[in-house]
């Protein structure tokens, strides 16, 4: 057999292997992985004999691995030394999956509150069954009925969302909350304060609880939301509801709108039937 067929060109290897010719030259380069062969030319070649070498430097790649770590494994192949790393990369992507699938969680729920919006009206108000929910809650003397929000509010807003976000894995907004007795007496002066919810277990959260709630919707224009606690109460009376709580307060769909006119508030309250 002739030599020469046994030896692949710098393109021909990396169509072999699938790669772009740069990422042969780059590793050339830093010494990671060269040509074997070179001809009275000066040209250099690979041999079929480095295919199996290549294939483990672009597994060990594929795994996250830096160039030096590679090179350092490469230039002393065992089997303690690969059982550590694979250990070690498997706890990595362990943790990598587990926040994958907490921001499929949230991409999930914010197709849902999307989905919710697109089928909701200014005013609606029913009852539904919410999951319980780990919120962590901050006292702030936080006006919710008003357009314009001042520094000092921004300010505390920024301080909750700080200190929220440190205790998730992810950044969700945040929402106000006021108690029933405000609502009845028509007092919106100051609401109690923010809430976020959290995507993990942490000491000193609110346990928002499962349980069947009410809830109603504002769309555009919060001035309009004392008037529409109004209609909420008088729902809660015709059907029977008691009210329980607190009233949670967050926007649904911020993250998609150009016009504060588009802005959807949903209202939730929990409710139990009299008598039960």
């Amino acid at each position: 057999m002739n030599k020469e067929n046994l030896l692949f060109t710098t393109g021909e290897f990396s169509k072999l292997h699938n790669v772009n010719k740069r990422t042969l030259h780059y590793y050339d380069k830093v010494g990671l992985f060269s040509p074997l062969h070179k001809a009275e030319n000066g040209y250099r070649y690979y041999t079929p004999y480095q295919s199996a070498t290549f294939e483990n430097i672009l597994s060990l790649r594929e795994l996250g691995m830096s160039i030096e770590e590679v090179k350092q494994y490469i230039d002393n192949p065992n089997s303690s030394d690969f059982m550590n790393l694979t250990t070690t990369k498997i706890t990595e992507i362990d943790e990598t999956i587990k926040k994958l699938n907490i921001m499929k969680s949230i991409l999930k729920k914010k197709n849902e509150m999307l989905e919710i919006c697109n089928n909701i009206y200014d005013g609606k108000i029913d009852t539904f069954i919410c999951e319980q929910e780990n919120l962590f809650m901050s006292n702030t003397n936080y006006s919710e009925i008003n357009d314009n929000i001042s520094k000092k509010e921004m300010s505390e807003i920024l301080n909750h969302l700080k200190v929220a976000w440190s205790m998730s894995s992810f950044k969700l907004g945040c929402g106000s909350y006021i108690n029933l007795d405000k609502i009845k007496n028509n007092d919106f002066t100051n609401y109690d304060g923010l809430f976020t919810v959290i995507n993990n277990h942490k000491k000193n959260l609110f346990i928002k609880e499962k349980g069947l709630y009410l809830r109603a919707y504002n769309i555009g224009d919060c001035n309009k939301i004392p008037q529409l606690y109004k209609k909420i109460i008088d729902y809660a009376n015709v059907n029977n509801l008691k009210l329980t709580g607190y009233s949670f307060e967050r926007g649904m769909n911020e993250f998609v709108i150009k016009d504060e006119s588009e802005y959807i508030v949903e209202i939730t309250i929990l409710c139990n039937k009299f008598g039960s």
